[in-house]
């Protein structure tokens, strides 16, 4: 958990889509954070672009689509979400 730190603690903008959606489950979804979950995936979701959900944002939101697996992972956070709620 501790991977792109200490960027993820400076600045929300700064999140690495593959890591945010293999955690999803364990550190959002368990816990019960219905509410944070929701905006994480309606937020990446608005940045779908030819398929793809961006891997980075840079400090100004700027997203980056340099990953492939990111997609993958997020349409299990969305059916894991569905499941939970």
């Amino acid at each position: 958990m501790s991977a792109g730190l200490p960027n993820f603690s400076i600045d929300p903008n700064r999140m690495y889509g593959r890591d945010v959606f293999m955690s999803f489950k364990g550190c959002i979804l368990i816990p019960g954070l219905y509410e944070e979950a929701k905006s994480l995936i309606l937020y990446f979701g608005s940045l779908l672009r030819h398929g793809l959900i961006p891997h980075k944002l840079n400090e100004r939101g700027n997203p980056r689509y340099n990953t492939r697996d990111v997609c993958w992972w997020f349409i299990k956070a969305i059916r894991d979400y569905v499941e939970f709620t």
